[in-house]
C-alpha cells in the first residue's frame, strides 16, 4: 500500500512469510490502513522491494587462500534454499555474490537457473552475480557484479575452476566490465557494487574515476554482516577501525561520492551461515514500479533509487523540484545545470511500533558529500513519521563543497533510537546530484565524447593533440574560464548540432545557457575577450562546425594587433567547416581568421558584432563563403570579409550589412575566376566587393547581381588577361597601386577584355 507520495510496504514480501507470522501481517496491514487515513488516497508510482545484494551459497565453500579459520565462508544453503530463507525473512530480491574465484562453470549456470526460476513477484527475485576479490591479503578489494554471461576473479584467490580470464588488477577487472556481455534478460549494463566500502584504503580511495565505469558501479556497501559479527566491534577483520556499522563508514561513502562515482548506499549481510534474519533487518530498499521483475530491479539499481536501512521496516524518500518546474527528481537522478533553485523533500515513516529500540527518529540530517556537518538538519524529533522540505538558491547550493565532476551530491542520513535509548539505527537515501559543471582537463588524451548531459563543461585551457579527436553531441555548452584561455586544436574536434540543440563556446560569465556557472548571480556579465580563441592549427588538424555558437572570445593582448586573436582560428594547413553556426562578439580583430587553409566553406552562418572584420583570410586556396549574413563588424575601419592572397575565391549568396568597412575586400595576387554574386549590402562603409593588387593570372569577374565590384589601385601583369563579363557593374577609384605607378585605378600592362 501507498501514501500519495509515493511511499509503499510491499505487502506481496510479508504476505510470504509462514503462517506463524500472520500476527505481523496484520499489524503492518493495520499500520498501512492508518497511513493512508492520515495522508489520502494512494497513488502507485513505486513500491519498496527489501533486498539483500550480499548473499553467499554452499558454493563460496571452498579454501579461500588468506582467510583466518575464523571466516566461516563454508555456508549451509544451496541457492534455491537462500530463496527459501528469503522468503520467510519477508525479503523481496536475493542478489548472488558467490566468490567468483570458488565457483566452476556448473555452479555458475546452477546459481543462473535459480535466478532464471525467481524473476517476477510473488516469489522473492533472485539476480545472479560473483564477488570478485583483489588478492593482497589484508588490503584486498572486493566487488559485486550482478547480470553479466560470465565471471571473472584473481587468480591469486581461485580456489574452484579457474574463471577465463583472470583479471589480477583493479584496472583489468574495469577492462572486463566494459566489454562484459550480458546475460538474457538483465539489461544493456552490468550492476557493481564496492564491497566493504569502511575498510578504508580499499579501493585506492576511489580513484580511477571513469565515465563508462560510473554508469556500470552504482552501489556502495556502507554496511555489512550479521550482527553479532566481528565488523560491529569497530574494527573489522583487516584491523581498520570504524567496522561496518554505516555511521563508521559514512566517511568512505562520502568519498566515493567526491570522487565523482555516481553511487547509492546498501547494506549486504554478506552471510557467513544462511541468509538470516539480518539479512531482512540490514538490507538496502529499492524503490520499483509496482509489480517490477528482475528487469525493473535491475533498472531501478542502475537509477540507484536505493536506501540503506538498518530497520527492517523503515522507508525513506529523497525528491527534490527545482524552482519553476512541477515534475520532481528522485533520489539517484541527477539534476542538469541551469536551476535557479531547488526544494528537497525528505519523507520517512517506520510502521513498526513493536520494538521499543527502534521506533523514534533522533535526527534526520540533508548531507553534502563534501562536508561532515549536515546542510539542513531536523533534530529532536521522537516520532516515526516526518515530511520536511528545505529550499536552496543556486547560489546557496554553489557554495557547498563540490565532487571531482563538478557536481554536488546531497544524500539524508537518519539517526534511529528506541524508547530506552539504547540502540542506534541508520538509514541513509542515495544522493541527488546537481549538475553545476564538468571539469575538463587541460589535455585530451584519447578520442571522447561530449554529451548534453554533461554540461556546461568548463575549460580552462584546452589541448588536442595530433591524432586524437573531441566530439561534441547536439545540446551541449562549453565555458572558458576567463583569461587567454585556448582551445588548441591540434587533432579534431567535431562539434555538430542541430536546429532544435545547437552548441556552445561561449564565457564562464555567460548565464544565458548552462545557467550560472560561476555562481555569482549577476554579480557578472559577459563581454567580449572574456577568453581567447579556438585554435586549429597543423596539417592534418580539422574543425567541423555545424549548428554552433561561439561567443565573446578573442582576447588579445593590449596594445597589439595580432589577427589571429580572433573567436575561431585555422592555420597552417588545418582545415574548416563551419555551417548554419553564428560567431559573434569577438574582442579581437576578427571573428574568424584563416591563413593557409586548402579547404575553407563558412555558410549560412552569422558572422557579427566582432571588433575588427567579421571574417580574415589570408593564403587561402578556394575559399567559399556562401549564404552567410555578415554584420555590424569593425566599427569604422575594418570589413566584413577581407581575403588576402585567396586564389579562386567563391562569394555567394552573401548579406553584408553595418560593417565599418567594405562589404567585402579582395586582395594581393588575384588568381583564378573569382565567383561573386548573389550578395547583397546595405549600411556598410562602402557597399561594394573591392579589388585591389596584381592579376598575376587570367582573371574572370563575372556577372555581380546586388553588389557591384569597386576596383582600385589593381594592376594586370604582363601576359595576363582581366576579363569582366557584359552586364558586371564595376566603379573605379584611385587607389595608390602596388608596382608604383601611383594612384590608379587599373594599370593594365597585359589585357583588359570587357
Amino acid at each position: 500500500m501507498e501514501d500519495p507520495q509515493g511511499m509503499s510496504q510491499r505487502s506481496a514480501a510479508v504476505a510470504r512469510n509462514e503462517s506463524d507470522k500472520k500476527c505481523v501481517i496484520a499489524t503492518v496491514v493495520c499500520v498501512a490502513v492508518l497511513v493512508l487515513a492520515v495522508l489520502g488516497p494512494a497513488r502507485a508510482q513505486y513500491d519498496i522491494y527489501r533486498a539483500n545484494l550480499h548473499v553467499h551459497t554452499l558454493f563460496s565453500c571452498e579454501a579461500v587462500p588468506y582467510e583466518p579459520a575464523s571466516w566461516d565462508h563454508c555456508f549451509s544453503q544451496v541457492p534455491s534454499d537462500a530463496m527459501t530463507s528469503a522468503s520467510a525473512e519477508g525479503l523481496d530480491v536475493i542478489g548472488f555474490s558467490d566468490h567468483g574465484g570458488a565457483i566452476d562453470s556448473s555452479e555458475w549456470t546452477a546459481l543462473g537457473y535459480t535466478a532464471d526460476t525467481y524473476q517476477n513477484p510473488p516469489a522473492p527475485i533472485a539476480i545472479r552475480g560473483f564477488e570478485w576479490t583483489l588478492s593482497g591479503g589484508t588490503t584486498s578489494d572486493h566487488i559485486n557484479v550482478f547480470g553479466t554471461a560470465s565471471y571473472t576473479d584473481t587468480q591469486a584467490f581461485v580456489s574452484g575452476t579457474p574463471p577465463t580470464p583472470y583479471t589480477d588488477t583493479l584496472p583489468e577487472l574495469y577492462a572486463w566490465l566494459k566489454s562484459a556481455a550480458m546475460a538474457p534478460g538483465y539489461g544493456g549494463k552490468p550492476v557493481a557494487q564496492f564491497n566493504h566500502i569502511f575498510w578504508g584504503t580499499h579501493l585506492s580511495n576511489f580513484a580511477n574515476w571513469d565515465e563508462d565505469l560510473d554508469s556500470i558501479f552504482c552501489l556502495a556497501e556502507i554496511g555489512c554482516g550479521e550482527a553479532p559479527f566481528p565488523y560491529s566491534s569497530g574494527t573489522n577483520p583487516n584491523g581498520v577501525s570504524g567496522g561496518a556499522n554505516p555511521a563508521n563508514s559514512e566517511q568512505y561513502f562520502r568519498t566515493a561520492l567526491q570522487a565523482g562515482w555516481h553511487v547509492g548506499p546498501s547494506i549486504g549481510i554478506d552471510n557467513q551461515s544462511g541468509v538470516g534474519d539480518q539479512a531482512a533487518t540490514r538490507h538496502a530498499g529499492i524503490w520499483v514500479p509496482p509489480g517490477s521483475g528482475r528487469a525493473g530491479v535491475m533498472d531501478a539499481l542502475r537509477h540507484r533509487r536505493v536506501f540503506a536501512s538498518e530497520d527492517r521496516d523503515f522507508s525513506l524518500r529523497l525528491r527534490c523540484q527545482v524552482d519553476g518546474e512541477s515534475s520532481w527528481y528522485w533520489m539517484g537522478d541527477v539534476i542538469p545545470a541551469g536551476a535557479s533553485g531547488f526544494t528537497f523533500e525528505v519523507t520517512a515513516f517506520d510502521p513498526n511500533q513493536t520494538d521499543p529500540w527502534k521506533d523514534y527518529f533522533a535526527s534526520i540530517d540533508l548531507m553534502c558529500s563534501g562536508q561532515s556537518n549536515p546542510v539542513k538538519g531536523w533534530g529532536s524529533l521522537n516520532d516515526t513519521y516526518f515530511s520536511g522540505t528545505f529550499h536552496l538558491s543556486y547560489q546557496e547550493l554553489r557554495a557547498l563543497p563540490m565532487t571531482s565532476q563538478g557536481q554536488t551530491a546531497l544524500y539524508v542520513r537518519i539517526r534511529q533510537t528506541g524508547t530506552l535509548g539504547a540502540e542506534q539505527d541508520y538509514i541513509y537515501s542515495a544522493p541527488i546530484w546537481v549538475h553545476n559543471y564538468t571539469p575538463v582537463p587541460g589535455t585530451i588524451t584519447t578520442n571522447i565524447t561530449w554529451k548534453a548531459s554533461g554540461s556546461p563543461y568548463v575549460v580552462n585551457g584546452l589541448t588536442i593533440p595530433s591524432g586524437t579527436q573531441l566530439t561534441i553531441e547536439p545540446g551541449v555548452v562549453i565555458k572558458v574560464t576567463s583569461g587567454y584561455r585556448d582551445i588548441t586544436v591540434n587533432g579534431s574536434l567535431v562539434a555538430q548540432g542541430t536546429a532544435s540543440s545547437p552548441i556552445y563556446f561561449t564565457s564562464i560569465k555567460d548565464d544565458s545557457v548552462g545557467g550560472d556557472t560561476n555562481g555569482d548571480g549577476t554579480a557578472s556579465t559577459p563581454n567580449r575577450a572574456d577568453w581567447g580563441r579556438i585554435c586549429i592549427t597543423g596539417s592534418g588538424a580539422s574543425g567541423v562546425f555545424d549548428y554552433c555558437s561561439i561567443a565573446y572570445g578573442g582576447r588579445v593582448f593590449i596594445g597589439q594587433w595580432v589577427p589571429a586573436l580572433t573567436n575561431l582560428t585555422c592555420t597552417n594547413g588545418g582545415t574548416l567547416r563551419v555551417a548554419r553556426s553564428t560567431v559573434t562578439q569577438s574582442g579581437g580583430h576578427n571573428a574568424i581568421y584563416c591563413d593557409g587553409v586548402a579547404n575553407l566553406d563558412i555558410t549560412d552562418s552569422t558572422i557579427s558584432n566582432t571588433s575588427g572584420y567579421g571574417i580574415y583570410l589570408t593564403n587561402c586556396q578556394s575559399p567559399n563563403i556562401s549564404g552567410c549574413t555578415i554584420s555590424s563588424n569593425g566599427g569604422n575601419y575594418y570589413d566584413g570579409l577581407y581575403m588576402w592572397e585567396c586564389p579562386l575565391p567563391t562569394v555567394t549568396g552573401n548579406a553584408f550589412n553595418g560593417n565599418g568597412g567594405y562589404a567585402a575586400y579582395l586582395g594581393g595576387s588575384i588568381i583564378g575566376n573569382t565567383i561573386f554574386s548573389g550578395n547583397s549590402g546595405s549600411g556598410n562603409g562602402k557597399n561594394g566587393l573591392f579589388i585591389g593588387g596584381t592579376v598575376v593570372s587570367d582573371v574572370r569577374l563575372p556577372v555581380n547581381d546586388g553588389l557591384p565590384y569597386v576596383i582600385g589601385g589593381l594592376v594586370v601583369n604582363s601576359g595576363q588577361t582581366l576579363t569582366i563579363d557584359p552586364g558586371a557593374i564595376v566603379k573605379l577609384m584611385a587607389v595608390y597601386a602596388s608596382n608604383g605607378a601611383g594612384y590608379t585605378s587599373i594599370d593594365v600592362n597585359g589585357s583588359l577584355v570587357l
